[in-house]
């Protein structure tokens, strides 16, 4: 935005960027006068505070206005002061130029919407990864499933080992289930017998 005015010692004032919290500002001056220094001044709209900058030399062309506030409109001023003050003093509108400059939103609606879409992908990937988690956790559990039944049915098809007793003059023996037909022989009578056998021929 620019503001002219006739025989203006300013002839081009404008934004040349506004951020969140900055706008920096350029300006073009007549070579016809000769600048003592430059005053930047910016006021908030519907505030009453104004705020200047320092003096800036003459050959200055641009300044950078901090601290301001996001997304809010300001009033800035241009204030040229001259080496010969006579024009200034017959029209203080020859030397001064404002306009309305305003900062940009912290979050602007494009920005919000790849914010919301990046979220929204981030949270269908995680859904997906879940997904997949649970459905790879239960087919592993089935599969255990199976192998424990498996495991329990080899072992009921084994054979099952019986314990004969122990005789008074035996030895503990363990028969298999399916042989109990093998008759069980004592060999501790066995060897009274031939004892018995021996003492008879000896007589």
């Amino acid at each position: 935005m620019t503001l002219a005015v006739d025989d203006s010692v300013i002839y081009d004032f404008v934004t040349e960027q506004s951020h969140v919290h900055e706008i920096f500002v350029k300006w073009n001056v007549s070579d016809e006068f000769q600048i003592e220094s430059y005053t930047i001044r910016h006021q908030k709209k519907g505030r009453q505070a104004i705020t200047y900058s320092g003096l800036l030399y003459n050959a200055t062309d641009g300044y950078l206005i901090t601290d301001l506030h996001p997304n809010s409109h300001y009033d800035v001023c241009l204030v040229v002061k001259l080496l010969e003050d006579d024009l200034c003093e017959k029209s203080e509108e020859a030397c001064v130029s404002c306009v309305e400059m305003s900062t940009i939103p912290l979050i602007r609606d494009d920005s919000l919407i790849a914010v919301l879409l990046t979220l929204g992908v981030i949270v269908f990937l995680i859904l997906i990864a879940y997904i997949c988690w649970h459905y790879a956790k239960k087919k592993l559990e089935k599969e255990d499933d199976e192998e424990g039944s498996e495991h329990g049915s080899d072992e009921s098809k084994q054979p099952i080992l019986l314990s004969v007793p122990p005789t008074s003059n035996g030895p503990r023996r363990s028969v298999d289930f399916e042989d109990q037909d093998i008759p069980y022989i004592d060999e501790t009578n066995k060897r009274d017998e031939i004892s018995k056998d021996t003492t008879v021929t000896n007589v």
